[in-house]
């Protein structure tokens, strides 16, 4: 629309009244359009700043931070901040690093853990061995509440669509 205002203007050499009746917007933003073009050229304003603020981590601040994920998924976001802070030198809030994560689609999800001491072979080496004996001679205890990991993490961050492990 505003280079059409132009042309109106310009090359049809239409009044301004003409012009704000045909485009539906008002006097001073007509005029407003015409001094910028008058001006710069152009109708946009090359020296007016970008909407919104000004990114706080760089590029190679997003990079230290990806590679922080990778190495330890369950750090918290706290724990981020304070290696930005002493290793980079770089201060933010814990509400801007999880803007900046969400930015990167990361995202913090429950973790997928597999039992450490799973072996294929080695459980199918234990099926052979057990299966000479009948199910009235075995003897088994449930195991199911007992949690020796409690003060593990839960919850880990990793990338949209990819399970946390």
């Amino acid at each position: 629309l505003q280079e059409q205002i132009i042309i109106w203007y310009h090359e049809l050499q239409l009044l301004v009244e003409q012009i704000v009746t045909l485009s539906g917007i008002s006097h001073t933003a007509v005029y407003d359009i015409l001094q910028l073009y008058d001006d710069f050229g152009t109708v946009v304003n090359p020296l007016a700043l970008p909407p919104g603020q000004k990114r706080q981590l760089t590029h190679t601040d997003l990079v230290f931070v990806q590679g922080l994920l990778d190495a330890c998924p369950t750090i918290y976001l706290d724990e981020i901040e304070e290696s930005l802070s002493h290793q980079r030198d770089v201060h933010i809030s814990l509400a801007t690093l999880s803007c900046q994560l969400h930015h990167l689609c990361v995202t913090n999800k429950d973790i997928a853990h597999e039992a450490l001491e799973r072996d294929d072979l080695l459980r199918a080496t234990w099926q052979g061995e057990i299966s000479c004996f009948h199910s009235h001679q075995l003897v088994f205890l449930d195991e199911v509440g007992v949690d020796d990991h409690t003060g593990k993490r839960r919850r880990g961050w990793s990338v949209t669509g990819r399970a946390c492990v």
